[in-house]
């Protein structure tokens, strides 16, 4: 399955990293992890992964906010589903 994480900017989306190989057992925390490796980690290498994930979320529709333990399954998220990515800091 796949997976699309973006960031966005006064309404811009300027991030959308695409996962591949999600599976449903995949839990929200995992996909931040991929997110802070790929997009994060390269821009500032100096961001420490435990800060980082303590102020990131992940969010849906309606402005849901997932929690990061529950797996995908849990959701029922499908292919081809699109999360923004919540960070409470510049990177």
């Amino acid at each position: 399955m796949k997976i699309f994480l973006e960031c966005w900017w006064f309404g811009k989306r300027t991030i959308c990293l695409e996962v591949n190989n999600v599976t449903p057992d995949t839990t929200i925390n995992d996909l931040l992890i991929k997110y802070f490796k790929e997009v994060i980690y390269p821009s500032n290498k100096n961001t420490d992964i435990n800060f980082a994930l303590s102020k990131m979320n992940l969010c849906g529709n309606n402005n849901f906010i997932y929690d990061k333990s529950k797996k995908l399954s849990f959701y029922n998220i499908q292919d081809n589903s699109a999360f923004t990515v919540l960070a409470g800091f510049n990177y």
